[in-house]
């Protein structure tokens, strides 16, 4: 079992909940800028399958679209991966943020079944850290192969 000190998880803890408010400011002013639009009277309303920021050298920098009938909204790097998504269908809406290389980091989700969590995961998606809440709250650490290292509380 890979042990990780207090201090260094502090510290980790402390530059994810950094990148995760920058992150939430830069979702939270795209949505009020498309809040503006929604407010508009009805005659000016633009409708569209999907809309798409683009950055002065024409990249795609963020995307409003609908998946399979279902919203989201997808902020992209100067690379066009995917860094943050907004998303909800039938099972869930969640606020997920990627790495550069695409996979998702954390993750803070409602889900249809009345649960919601949130999750840190390891680079490449191996190992994490999720704080999940029902009826009842768990935290567990799951090994870079999905077997569980630790919970709390203990499961009996």
């Amino acid at each position: 079992m890979h042990e990780i000190g207090v201090p260094d998880l502090y510290h980790r803890l402390d530059r994810l909940e950094r990148s995760n408010r920058r992150w939430k400011g830069a979702v939270l002013t795209g949505l009020m800028l498309l809040t503006i639009g929604w407010a508009l009277p009805a005659e000016d309303t633009v409708r569209a399958e999907a809309f798409e920021l683009i950055d002065g050298q024409g990249r795609v920098r963020a995307l409003l679209a609908l998946e399979d009938s279902n919203p989201e909204l997808h902020l992209l790097d100067e690379d066009g991966v995917r860094r943050a998504s907004l998303v909800h269908d039938a099972q869930q809406t969640g606020l997920f943020l990627q790495d550069p290389e695409g996979d998702t980091r954390v993750g803070a989700a409602y889900f249809a079944h009345g649960g919601s969590g949130y999750a840190l995961h390891g680079p490449g998606g191996e190992g994490a850290f999720v704080l999940y809440l029902k009826d009842t709250g768990t935290l567990t650490h799951y090994g870079p192969g999905g077997d569980v290292l630790a919970r709390f509380p203990q499961s009996p």
